[in-house]
């Protein structure tokens, strides 16, 4: 009663400045109120007038805005036109709550042009070609290599300046990380979009796998640490009747899907390469003395390459592990009785479901199922995944945008912690809440927020939240900062909670970020030859590596010609220009 009765108050002392007033950008429209505490207290006790937030000075036939970070952005309502991706689980861009209430916070309204995710790339660049553009792209099909073409040509605002103009919110969370502005930088100092900030712990090492421990302990098998152990583990796999059904033969050790497949890193091969050198489920390329590599041509991958080999012929990968659909995955997975001794995909649910079905001891299938870290190899190398940069979906203004610095502010506004947690987690009005005192977030620092119990926030059916979409900062501080009740034992099942855990526990401790190739911007005519370059050296080494796993070439025998191949495709150009750019914004910068 205190607390209202002194905002009420305070509200009747600033009705006459109110036209003028901002909200801020971390309190929360309409939250439910905190628990009173001492520092609060002597908040209300001190004089209730606020004063006005200054305005920003408008340029020379500018529009006025108010102070950066302020909201409303401006006085008058304004309009633009935004062309977005349409994802799946946001409903209808127009009627989504939260579009609605950054609308009515910055008093920016946007006229949305949809285009279907399964086309995003074929409409964006028709739309390029066009020359006739929104006024702004958002979570589009832009890469850096379009920024650059078409930023050279005038098409995209260089939005460079404006981070020191403008920026408020996308300041401070790209000073949170160590790779953004940079990665959206180009090679000649402009900056083409805003990005999100997206990191997701568990995305940073996401080449994981699965065991089933049922299976283990039945066996009094221990946890493998080294190949020669996981050797073992899956021999014990194929020769007994895990799963107790009598067919001693039904039992698959090991098994992923093939490239593209619908399963996410479900790369037999590359986590297996992960212990002979470090695999990035992609290229192939790696750093390796402070220059760009290509491990597919190596000793080491060729020794990986001979071990899956065996395994394939002794049965403990299955002998489709380059063509299983990610649909084929599920059905073998969610059998009647387990199959799968170990599953290769970032996350267990394609494998082995998520509350889909129970097994014999009560539990739900996955809940047998525990994280597997790379194993070590032969010559003591330990690696796994690593990809930790965290690069949202971004936001790209056009030379026909009528007000530019006022859709930057727009943006900007997006990475404040309330819109940002609005748009990941839901609204204030229906599922979040402020956290308890004291309560813990995943990460076990003190949460953030709450997700009100029962809430179908996440659930497309509410078009509630806008993650994906929104150009938000999802840093770890947010995403992990969700309250978890980690007294209770359940709390671990929770999908976000247990991909957390998992991580930091299995695969983080062997984190190889160091031999990544980093994100490389290139000027327009590298950018194009890179890309030229790509595909035709990915797809010769997955065909050459199915061939040698299948036995259908001789590993020894046509290991040269395999070699020599790649001479066709410019592969040691391909190298030479990644290192370029390498050396060029991370050795000599």
């Amino acid at each position: 009663m205190k607390r209202l009765l002194a905002l009420l108050l305070a509200s009747l002392m600033v009705v006459s400045l109110f036209s003028a007033c901002s909200k801020k950008a971390d309190e929360p429209k309409d939250e439910p109120a905190k628990e009173e505490t001492k520092e609060e207290t002597k908040e209300e006790e001190a004089p209730a007038e606020e004063a006005p937030a200054e305005e920003a000075p408008a340029e020379e036939g500018g529009v006025q805005m108010s102070a950066n970070g302020e909201v409303p952005i401006v006085s008058d309502k304004m309009d633009f036109t935004v062309n977005c991706r349409q994802v799946s689980n946001v409903l209808d861009m127009p009627t989504n709550e939260f579009v609605l209430w950054l609308e009515d916070v910055t008093n920016i309204h946007i006229n949305y042009e949809m285009t279907p995710e399964d086309s995003i790339a074929e409409k964006t660049n028709l739309i390029l070609a066009s020359g006739q553009y929104p006024e702004a792209f958002q979570y589009s099909a832009i890469n850096t290599t379009l920024q650059v073409k078409y930023g050279a040509q005038g098409a995209f605002v260089d939005l460079a300046p404006y981070f020191d103009q403008y920026g408020k919110y996308v300041n401070e969370a790209y000073a949170a990380t160590t790779y953004l502005p940079k990665a959206i930088t180009t090679p000649d100092g402009n900056i083409y979009c805003i990005a999100g900030v997206n990191e997701c712990y568990h995305c940073f090492h996401a080449g994981r796998s699965w065991i089933n421990d049922v299976w283990m302990q039945d066996l009094k098998l221990e946890t493998p640490e080294t190949i020669d152990a996981l050797h073992d583990v899956l021999v014990a796999f194929r020769d007994n009747d895990c799963n107790g059904n009598g067919d001693a033969s039904d039992e698959i050790p090991m098994i992923g899907t093939g490239y593209n497949n619908g399963t996410w890193n479900g790369y037999t091969a590359n986590w297996i390469l992960e212990s002979y050198h470090y695999d990035d489920y992609n290229m192939e390329t790696a750093i390796r003395d402070g220059h760009v590599t290509y491990e597919a041509t190596t000793d080491e991958y060729k020794e990986g390459v001979a071990l899956i080999r065996d395994w394939v012929a002794e049965g403990l990968i299955d002998n489709e592990f380059m063509s299983i659909t990610g649909d084929e995955l599920s059905a073998i997975g969610m059998q009647e009785d387990p199959t799968i001794g170990l599953a290769i995909a970032a996350l267990w649910w394609p494998a082995v479901g998520q509350m889909q079905i129970e097994d014999s001891n009560g539990l739900w299938r996955e809940r047998n199922y525990k994280a597997l870290s790379n194993v070590e190899g032969p010559h003591g190398v330990r690696n796994t995944l690593s990809d930790t940069e965290g690069i949202g979906g971004n936001l790209v203004i056009t030379s026909a945008c009528s007000a530019p610095e006022v859709m930057f502010r727009w943006a900007d506004y997006q990475l404040s912690d309330e819109a940002s947690i609005r748009a990941y987690a839901g609204s204030y009005e229906h599922s979040v809440s402020e956290p308890d005192e004291g309560a813990l977030g995943i990460n076990r620092e003190p949460a953030l927020y709450k997700i009100e119990m029962g809430s179908d926030h996440a659930m497309a059916d509410t078009n509630e939240n806008c993650d994906n979409v929104a150009i938000s900062n999802k840093s770890g501080r947010i995403r992990l900062g969700q309250q978890t009740d980690w007294d209770d034992p359940e709390a671990y099942w929770d999908s976000e909670a247990r991909l957390y855990v998992d991580t930091f526990e299995y695969f983080a401790p062997f984190d190889a970020t160091d031999q990544r190739v980093p994100t490389l911007v290139m000027n327009e005519e590298d950018s194009n030859l890179r890309s030229e370059l790509e595909t035709p050296i990915r797809d010769y080494q997955r065909e050459w590596l199915s061939y040698f796993a299948l036995g259908q070439k001789d590993l020894d025998a046509d290991w040269d010609e395999y070699v020599s191949g790649f001479d066709g495709l410019r592969l040691q150009e391909y190298v030479e220009l990644l290192d370029k750019y390498y050396q060029i914004e991370y050795v000599n910068a």
